[in-house]
């Protein structure tokens, strides 16, 4: 399904929802184990390409659309691709994640935070 920006939640299961790992394959992987991915094997430059969640895979192709890696001024960038994720409607509520070319936008800035357990 699509990714979308909501408002943080600090607890319950809205929370649960919200926490993301990046694990040592490249993989962001959600809280209930499933992974971002791009919507089609084909990235093409000058199109907006949806984020999706989606379950994650092991090795191959399928595997390289999954991959990302953490730029040190905050964009996450797609491995092969060479694509930064991007929020829609200017980074606010109901925004859609797409991977779109890399730039400067505070739209392609991302914070990470340690949570508590």
């Amino acid at each position: 399904g699509k990714v979308i920006l909501w408002t943080c939640n600090n607890s319950g299961g809205a929370r649960d929802r919200q926490l993301w790992t990046h694990n040592s394959k490249g993989q962001i992987l959600a809280n209930n184990g499933l992974c971002l991915d791009i919507n089609s094997g084909k990235l093409k430059p000058d199109k907006l390409e949806p984020v999706i969640i989606w379950g994650c895979n092991a090795s191959g192709d399928a595997m390289q659309r999954q991959r990302w890696r953490m730029l040190p001024d905050g964009r996450i960038q797609h491995i092969s691709g060479g694509q930064c994720i991007d929020a829609t409607n200017n980074g606010n509520q109901n925004g859609q994640l797409v991977l779109n070319t890399c730039s400067t936008d505070t739209t392609q800035r991302w914070s990470l935070r340690n949570i508590s357990s």
